[in-house]
């Protein structure tokens, strides 16, 4: 395991299980944006991008933290229905490597100076993206793999904005799963055994409040 060299940074073991929303008529394995476009999500470097920074590639630790951070964003809605996630898919990804990350979430303001408030604001995503771009140009102590954050909908999701400083740290499997699908099976996160993706779903959003309308489990 790599030392973590200062507080400040967070690590995740090679082997972690992340999973990534994104549109079902695309792959996962996407590290954006390109080199001279301008990021329009929240850890994106501020303005066009240069060569020197870096694609990032959005994850979470919990399927739940994917879909608030995707799909459901600034709704705030008790069920999720289907015509909602039709859009989208998941899928899992498995980090190749140890990777060490900015900590946004235990140190934040301690270390780097910054409130959730700001970490958390709606958009335009102005201030977040200068505090990324920031960030990529920092020498940190440690090679730094990314941003490890709150998702802006819940304090208790754990989301990562993976950066493509080596090249991609994360493989994902395939195939990619409708969210609603009942025979789509995953390994659960915590038990490790077989579960649907629904099922997992709604066990994480119950947690949060929320659930998924009756209507919702594809046919």
């Amino acid at each position: 395991m790599t030392p973590v060299p200062a507080p400040g940074y967070a690590q995740l073991r090679a082997g972690t299980t992340v999973f990534r929303v994104h549109s079902k008529d695309f792959g996962p394995s996407w590290y954006s944006p390109p080199v001279g476009v301008g990021g329009t999500q929240r850890y994106h470097p501020h303005g066009p991008r240069l060569a020197s920074q870096y694609g990032t590639c959005f994850v979470a630790l919990q399927l739940s933290g994917a879909v608030l951070e995707t799909i459901l964003r600034d709704l705030v809605l008790p069920l999720l229905t289907a015509p909602m996630v039709a859009p989208y898919a998941v899928s899992l990804g498995t980090l190749d490597r140890d990777v060490v990350l900015t900590d946004f979430i235990g140190s934040v303001h301690t270390v780097w100076g910054h409130t959730l408030g700001t970490l958390t604001a709606s958009p335009p995503y102005t201030a977040t993206q200068r505090i990324t771009a920031d960030q990529m140009a920092l020498g940190h102590p440690h090679p730094v793999d990314g941003i490890q954050y709150l998702s802006r909908f819940s304090g208790r999701r754990e989301c990562m904005a993976l950066w493509d400083r080596l090249g991609p740290c994360v493989t994902f499997s395939a195939p990619a799963h409708r969210l609603n699908d009942p025979s789509a099976m995953i390994t659960h996160p915590r038990t490790l055994r077989p579960v649907a993706v629904p099922t997992l779903l709604a066990e994480e959003l119950n947690d949060l409040g929320m659930g998924l309308a009756s209507s919702f489990i594809r046919v």
